[in-house]
């Protein structure tokens, strides 16, 4: 099977999703297709994704109650071509997203390390703000028309902040509208 190249598509909902989940790795596989989210990981713990290409729609790769998430040398696009304005995703189509893994509201995901990636061609990149514990060293950031790295903590109904303890460290940040965005919250 590892020799064999595996492209997997699927239009409506995720083109894998993994729930409840222990120690999985997901090496050089392509999902796209997806009009919503390529790849979702939910209530999972140590969850490694190597060498996967995700070509999104709404929100290529969605997190939410992780801990332990690892990318490494992979390739997260979304739908904007290089010569895209930003009025014509943000406004016009879908506010896409690269990686998201804080919203408006929280998710408790915790301990994330991503590196050596590449997060191109979106209206927005990657949301982390709530996530306590991240890394995201060595990797590529380029053609975000509005958030590049979404920093926001929002608050939870008990009046808890998650988050924090965020390094972000030897990347390549190019074409962003906002490369580190604080927002509403």
């Amino acid at each position: 099977p590892r020799r064999l190249p595996l492209v997997v598509a699927l239009r409506g909902g995720p083109v894998v999703e993994l729930e409840d989940c222990r120690h999985v790795v997901l090496q050089d596989l392509v999902v796209r297709g997806a009009v919503e989210s390529c790849l979702v990981v939910a209530d999972s713990r140590d969850v490694t994704l190597e060498g996967v290409t995700a070509y999104g729609g709404g929100r290529c790769i969605v997190v939410r109650f992780t801990r332990g998430f690892r990318m490494k040398d992979c390739a997260v696009r979304g739908p904007a071509a290089p010569w895209t304005f930003r009025s014509s995703l943000k406004y016009r189509a879908v506010e896409a997203q690269l990686l998201a893994a804080s919203g408006w509201h929280p998710q408790d995901n915790a301990d994330f390390d991503l590196g050596y990636c590449e997060f191109t061609d979106s209206v927005d990149g990657v949301f982390i703000g709530n996530v306590a514990g991240v890394r995201l060293h060595h990797s590529l950031l380029d053609n975000i028309s509005d958030d590049g790295v979404f920093l926001t903590a929002h608050t939870t109904y008990d009046g808890r902040v998650p988050g924090g303890n965020i390094h972000i460290y030897q990347n390549h940040f190019s074409r962003i509208l906002t490369t580190f965005a604080f927002g509403v919250g």
